[in-house]
């Protein structure tokens, strides 16, 4: 029997950026799936379950920190991690206590944090309704 990889799904416009973070996930054991905007990322959330999104806060139709607002209706949300390069990413990052990851970034730092927001998720967490 073997174990179920963690499905991550990785929000990101750029092509390069989208394959670079999905390819090291994979080799970290994870199942990564790219969507390239706001939209699609809905769909993908509402068809599967996953236990963390890659998050870049500007996407071509919509801004990153939506899909946060809406994850934070779910009773068992996935994880979140932010990649961005917008100089409000830690602003955001703090709002909705969830790890950043600046852009251009180191590679490792993306999958580390990952791993940790994933084996956060697993705890359970309290509902803030003041970020609702």
């Amino acid at each position: 029997m073997t174990a179920e990889r963690a499905r991550i799904l990785v929000i990101e416009d750029d092509p390069v950026i989208a394959f670079t973070i999905a390819a090291a996930l994979g080799d970290e054991g994870y199942d990564a799936h790219l969507v390239e905007g706001l939209a699609a990322a809905r769909r993908e959330i509402a068809r599967n379950s996953h236990a963390a999104v890659v998050l870049d806060l500007d996407l071509p139709d919509g801004a990153g920190e939506l899909l946060l607002r809406d994850l934070a209706r779910y009773d068992s949300p996935p994880a979140a991690v932010i990649v961005s390069a917008q100089d409000y990413a830690p602003r955001v990052a703090s709002r909705w206590a969830v790890p950043y990851v600046m852009k251009p970034f180191d590679l490792d730092a993306v999958v580390a944090a990952v791993r940790v927001a994933c084996e956060a998720r697993l705890v359970p967490r309290a509902a803030n309704p003041s970020v609702l």
